[in-house]
């Protein structure tokens, strides 16, 4: 027993030895676990380490303090945004830093008879062609069916080239032919014969350009022959040509990119007499119109 007794004193001084050079390099401390009644471990803050008594057999390491983390922002339930990147540093060996610039987005260019027409009939509207459009155009209208003789009826044959000199300026040519008898007498005339041949050079310039809104001022020269072909429609004129002309400053505004609304003022100068009867003479006009398209689905 006395040798026993003497080894534990031996051992004692060299057990506390190693748990302080452990217990140096950690401090921690015991805490009570109240749902368990166990145990358990913590770490212990700067100024409680520094209240502490020195340990025997032991050094304890000096303590640093740890900076908080801090918490993101609080955004209304939307997370943080994240940092910024870092400026890129320019690399003396490969020399400075190129940004390459995003490629532009694709444009679709829609063909003219896509877009809304740039008359309606006879109703000039504010909308041109751009540059290098060229657009051709002819057709027959139909008045009625009123016949009076087999194959005559009140038709209108028509047609148009024109073409998108730049941006803002369209230039073009019309024509128009009409060779019938009437459907109904005119006055006391049974039967009068009519032919109308009419060729018009025209131009369109725009003047103004928005998102909504577009104005543009046009005209036309035009050689009109008229003939009535031996009846006394007109006075019995057998033909006469004559030149005309119009000035017409359409107003096209678009609520919508499906539907458009157009009002086009003109001023027309006709010749005063055909042959031997009384013509139209300058006159004042007023057109209305509106074109609408179906969305794509």
């Amino acid at each position: 027993m006395e040798r026993n007794w003497l080894g534990w004193m031996v051992l004692l001084p060299l057990m506390g030895s190693v748990m302080g050079s452990v217990m140096g390099s950690t401090d921690v401390i015991a805490q009570e676990v109240p749902s368990t009644g166990g145990l358990r471990l913590r770490p212990l803050p700067a100024s409680e380490v520094e209240a502490l008594p020195p340990m025997q057999g032991g050094t304890r390491s000096p303590v640093v303090p740890v900076a908080p983390t801090p918490l993101p922002p609080d955004r209304g339930g939307f997370p943080a945004a994240p940092p910024a990147p870092a400026p890129a540093t320019p690399d003396p060996q490969r020399g400075p830093v190129v940004t390459e610039p995003e490629p532009p987005k694709p444009t679709v260019q829609l063909a003219p008879l896509q877009r809304s027409p740039i008359r309606l009939f006879n109703l000039e509207t504010a909308n041109q062609l751009n540059w290098g459009e060229l657009a051709i155009t002819a057709g027959v209208r139909a008045f009625g069916n009123d016949r009076v003789t087999a194959g005559s009826a009140l038709e209108v044959y028509s047609g148009s080239i024109d073409y998108g000199i730049d941006e803002r300026l369209q230039v073009g040519v019309a024509f128009l032919f009409y060779d019938d008898p009437l459907g109904r007498p005119v006055g006391t005339v049974n039967n009068a014969s009519l032919a109308i041949t009419a060729i018009a050079p025209n131009f369109k310039y725009s003047l103004l350009q928005t998102e909504t809104t577009r104005l543009s001022l046009g005209g036309s020269l035009e050689y009109l022959n008229v003939s009535t072909l031996g009846s006394d429609f007109l006075g019995g004129t057998a033909s006469s040509g004559s030149l005309a002309g119009s000035v017409f400053l359409p107003l096209t505004y678009a609520p919508s990119p499906e539907v458009q609304l157009t009002v086009t003022p003109q001023v027309s100068v006709l010749p005063n007499t055909i042959g031997t009867a009384n013509f139209l003479a300058p006159f004042l006009a007023l057109a209305l119109g509106s074109t609408g398209k179906l969305r794509p689905v």
